[in-house]
Parts: C-alpha cells; sequence; structure tokens
C-alpha cells in the first residue's frame, strides 16, 4: 500500500539556535518571527535534510517548551531552579498532495511543561470502495457520517470554519491524542 498523506505530530525535541536571553527577550516582544528563522527544524526543511517534502504551517505563537507546572512561566525565570531555553518542541508536520492546513495554534493546558500544539487541516481524498474505508477508519478515530458537514464551533474554542465542499475530509488534530474527522459522503 503507498502512503499518500500523512501527518506527523508529537515532540520533535527541536530548539532555537540563540542565546537563552536573546530567546526570552524576543518571547517578550512577541517576535516570533525572528525566533523562526533561527528554529533548527526549519532551517533543516529549507536546507532539506529532514523531511524532505514535508510542510508545516506558519507558527504564530509562542515557544510550547518548556514551562514550569501549572504556569504561564518558563523553566528557569527564577534562576536558582536552573535554566532552560524556550524553544518550540512540539510540532505538527504534513505530507502529501491535496493537504492544507487552515490553522495551527497551542492549548493553553499546564499540566505538563509542554503546551500541546493543535492544526486544522483539510485532505482531498479519492473515495474507490465506501465499505473499504469505513472499515479501515473504525480504529482509534471517530468517523461521523452525515449527509452535509461543518466544522462545529467551539472546536478547539475557536469559530466555525463554515461547511466544506464534497470529497474533502476535514481533520481536528490535538496532539493530547483526539482525532476527530469530519466528512461528507459523495452524492449518488
Amino acid at each position: 500500500m503507498l502512503v499518500q498523506r500523512i501527518i506527523w505530530l508529537g515532540d520533535l525535541n527541536y530548539r532555537i539556535n540563540l542565546t537563552d536571553d536573546k530567546v526570552r527577550d524576543l518571547i517578550s516582544k512577541k517576535e516570533w518571527s525572528k525566533l523562526i528563522e533561527r528554529d533548527q527544524l526549519v532551517q533543516e526543511l529549507q536546507k532539506g535534510r529532514t523531511f524532505d517534502g514535508w510542510s508545516e504551517g506558519v507558527i504564530n505563537f509562542a515557544p510550547t517548551y518548556k514551562y514550569e507546572l501549572n504556569s504561564d512561566k518558563y523553566y528557569g525565570e527564577d534562576l536558582k531552579a536552573g535554566r532552560r531555553t524556550p524553544a518550540w518542541c512540539d510540532r505538527i508536520l504534513f505530507y502529501g498532495k491535496g493537504m492544507r492546513q487552515l490553522r495551527y495554534s497551542r492549548a493553553e493546558l499546564k499540566l505538563s511543561d509542554h503546551r500541546p500544539v493543535t492544526a486544522v487541516c483539510t485532505a482531498e481524498v479519492e473515495v474507490f470502495c465506501p465499505r473499504r474505508l469505513q472499515r479501515a477508519m473504525l480504529s482509534p478515530i471517530l468517523i461521523l457520517n452525515t449527509d452535509s458537514f461543518f466544522l462545529p464551533q467551539g472546536v478547539d474554542g475557536h469559530e466555525s470554519h463554515g461547511s466544506y465542499q464534497r470529497n474533502e475530509v476535514i481533520l481536528a488534530v490535538r496532539v493530547s491524542s483526539l482525532i476527530l474527522i469530519w466528512g461528507k459522503r459523495e452524492s449518488s
């Protein structure tokens, strides 16, 4: 079987090639683009040295690592505790024809030293045998078969993105391992 579309998500552990003080200064100014220029994963993708052919959405949020537990403070703001330079360790990459990312953001959950990232993507798909597709997708993924579909308001705390065209699958991915798929069956 040839894999045509993939979404890769997790703690990829890439860092920012700047000093700790410089990173924290740019974070305080919300200068994400200056931080992204020095992000190791972005540099590796641009040079074609890793994840060749993969894409990542635009990062327009603060680094996701490393936080003090149950806090909005990055680890090391208190110098006695030691320092760990903030970075975007948690990432979502996608690969394949017809893939488009609609949103890329982070969730403000404070249960870990990481902030989880979320993405909403569209993927063009062809369904040759609806029964086989349904059987293949019955694993840990929730499929909602409706005559029409829309991304409901409140998914990830964001407004609805409206309705979508036939043969598109709307995929809302949450790193905390919740995956939802919304779809519309092709008309007979």
